[in-house]
């Protein structure tokens, strides 16, 4: 029995000293897993803007999860950018997208004149369900006309796991068609792709049909590694700490007691 105590007593003591340095490591990741990288690290064909083109093509349809969608091509479209945020499905904040939407990560991209000085990172960066909110202060070169906010749809599964995989800091190449579409369960509704990128807005963020979408470059894959194991490494930690404290508890002698009862005067 002491040497089971004193067994618990030395683990106790391992997990005062990991927890506290594993959970500052999770924290310092959080920030750094979606901090952007510098102009002089962006990949050449991000200085050019979006490649758009008319075009002329019947309307399509395609099945997903039981709902069939109509898909009207306006232009054929390519857009290389820097992400800077996206929209996140499984948040509270945003209640339209999740797994069974036909679209579900809106991408937030930067390109051009944005990424020729570091004045990019200067800016806050944030995403609704359907928006793309950026600020930035006093002095910052900043264009509106080199950033979008991309409803990324597509019919294929493959390419549907690719933009799932696509984060923060990450430089993509993505080759489409802008388009307007609608669920056949809503007749009434169809949503529109903008077609110049120097509106703002409603109705200002680009429909593009997925046909194939290429991670340049990573972001921060070793901070998001750390984040993600730092994460469930504490929560563990947390876990072990409790069930080490509830079992010594069990494993102490109690102390003795006991009672004697006499007959009555």
């Amino acid at each position: 029995m002491e040497n089971q105590l004193e067994t618990i007593k030395t683990a106790k003591k391992m997990v005062n000293i990991i927890l506290p340095l594993i959970f500052v490591i999770t924290i310092i990741a959080w920030f750094e897993k979606d901090r952007l990288a510098k102009y002089h690290q962006m990949h050449a064909e991000l200085n050019q803007d979006p490649i758009q083109e008319e075009m002329s093509a019947p309307q399509f349809s395609f099945d997903y999860r039981d709902e069939t969608y109509h898909v009207q091509p306006l232009a054929r479209y390519e857009l290389w950018g820097l992400v800077v945020s996206h929209n996140n499905i499984t948040g509270i904040l945003d209640m339209y997208h999740d797994e069974n939407s036909v679209d579900t990560k809106d991408l937030c991209l930067i390109w051009g004149n944005n990424l020729t000085s570091n004045d990019y990172k200067k800016v806050s960066y944030s995403s609704g369900a359907w928006t793309c909110y950026y600020q930035y202060p006093y002095g910052v070169d900043f264009y509106p006309d080199a950033l979008s906010n991309n409803h990324l749809l597509t019919a294929d599964d493959a390419v549907r796991e690719r933009i799932g995989q696509v984060r923060i800091g990450d430089q993509v190449h993505i080759q489409g068609m802008l388009v307007k579409y609608q669920a056949e369960s809503n007749p009434s509704f169809w949503r529109d792709s903008s077609m110049v990128r120097t509106d703002t807005g409603d109705g200002a963020c680009e429909v593009v049909y997925v046909e194939s979408i290429d991670i340049i470059q990573t972001g921060a894959p070793l901070w998001h590694m750390t984040f993600f194991f730092g994460r469930w490494l504490t929560i563990g930690l947390i876990l072990l700490r409790v069930g080490l404290m509830v079992l010594g508890v069990y494993l102490t002698p109690k102390p003795f007691r006991s009672s004697r009862w006499g007959p009555p005067e």
